[in-house]
């Protein structure tokens, strides 16, 4: 994918190849082989506060000549879709244990994945774009030249999913201007309906139930079961409950 991007003139850090060709190496290491890739640094900085209108303008503008770039990407490769099951079946899966001890909030946020999931279905039944993902688009995953072009990093989340499911942390975190600025420059260069629009409130709360699955199966076992704990979950849990009322609504 990083290779076609290259080819279609986006600006990621696609791999280096070996001097044999090759873009993938492998070493032995006591617990088995392990492979490994080498890419350059990315040009330009990372982004940092105050964020202006014009960064998220450029920042739209950038990631719809992404998804345009990417809309007649083929791979022999099989990945996971990012669809209702990767966002909310098996996240909820991993996240059962630890509200076992808590039944209202594993009502609520079960009560909050079936909302999600009776939208998100209603709404693909109406056409929502699909296609791939870079699946963590987020201005943590950029560099920005002084002349505002981005370079994008970080595709181990991407797949193919609806593209409404890319940009919900900006609605979610970065403002109502700075929002409308990131779909102003979006949509100088690819659509982005009102099926889409409508979407994105419902997949920024579907990203924050797989982000507890996310946590609760891998980080757990990579860093300690402490990442865990009542105090993420409190927080968490109070994050999506006003989520639901503010945003999300009725079901």
């Amino acid at each position: 994918m990083l290779t076609h991007l290259v080819a279609k003139g986006v600006a990621v850090t696609a791999a280096l190849r070996r001097r044999d060709g090759r873009l993938i190496g492998a070493l032995r290491a006591l617990e088995g082989v392990r492979h490994y890739v080498l890419f350059p640094y990315a040009a330009g900085t990372k982004p940092t506060p105050p964020f202006s209108t014009t960064l998220y303008y450029h920042f739209g503008l950038a990631a719809a000549h992404m998804h345009l770039a990417l809309d007649d990407f083929m791979s022999a490769h099989t990945r996971a879709p990012l669809d209702l099951a990767y966002l909310l079946d098996q996240p909820l899966t991993a996240l059962r244990p630890w509200l076992e001890s808590r039944p209202d909030d594993w009502d609520f946020i079960t009560r909050l994945a079936d909302k999600i999931r009776s939208s998100i279905t209603y709404l693909a039944a109406e056409r929502l774009d699909w296609g791939v993902c870079h699946g963590d688009l987020t201005l943590d995953n950029v560099h920005v030249t002084e002349d505002n072009r981005f370079i994008f990093y970080d595709f181990d989340s991407g797949g193919p999913g609806w593209r409404a499911y890319d940009p919900p942390g900006v609605f979610q975190y970065a403002g109502s201007d700075r929002w409308d600025a990131f779909l102003r420059g979006y949509t100088e260069a690819r659509r982005f309906g009102s099926t889409d629009l409508a979407a994105v409130p419902y997949f920024a709360a579907a990203n924050g139930i797989w982000s507890m699955g996310n946590r609760a199966r891998n980080w757990t076992a990579w860093s300690g079961l402490w990442l865990v704990n009542d105090a993420y979950l409190d927080q968490q849990l109070s994050t999506w409950r006003r989520w639901d009322v503010e945003q999300l609504g009725k079901p």
